[in-house]
């Protein structure tokens, strides 16, 4: 988990500048769901696709909880 310590505290300060960048709430949604947090990391995932549909990233992810 301390590898995806600093890259979460880089999302979160990206993310207190602006709420909606995708690459900020796409990784930690992604940090979310390799620390086993599910629900936070869809509740992310659900954001980027809200903003950007299209994210296939994302979609995928999401898709895979399905399987959880």
């Amino acid at each position: 988990m301390s590898e995806y310590y600093s890259a979460l505290k880089v999302y979160q300060a990206s993310l207190e500048i602006n709420k909606l960048n995708i690459d900020s709430l796409f990784g930690i949604g992604e940090i979310m769901i390799r620390s086993e947090q599910y629900d936070l990391g869809k509740e992310y995932l659900q954001q980027v696709v809200a903003v950007y549909p299209d994210h296939q990233d994302a979609i995928e992810l999401l898709n895979s909880l399905e399987e959880v």
